[in-house]
């Protein structure tokens, strides 16, 4: 027994929060809260626009660094266009 009440043909991956994605979104916001040397507000709007556009596998097999390499490259492309 799983615990939960679902409908026939569902499962628990299928419930937002469950899912493997969801996890993996969790790792990249860990991984970029904890970056050194980059504002706070930097963070957040690269995150914002993460989560507008996340492809996870984009991110799957990406180690911490390069999740950070990826963050520097947003703001790069932001200073670009400004």
């Amino acid at each position: 027994m799983s615990g939960f009440n679902l409908p026939p043909g569902c499962s628990a991956s299928d419930i937002p929060g469950n899912r493997p994605e969801d996890a993996l979104f969790e790792r990249v916001v860990a991984v970029i809260m904890a970056a050194q040397g980059i504002n706070e507000e930097a963070k957040l709007w690269y995150l914002d626009e993460l989560e507008s556009s996340f492809e996870p596998a984009a991110y799957e097999n990406m180690s911490d660094e390069g999740i950070i390499q990826d963050l520097h490259s947003f703001l790069a492309g932001l200073d670009r266009t400004a």
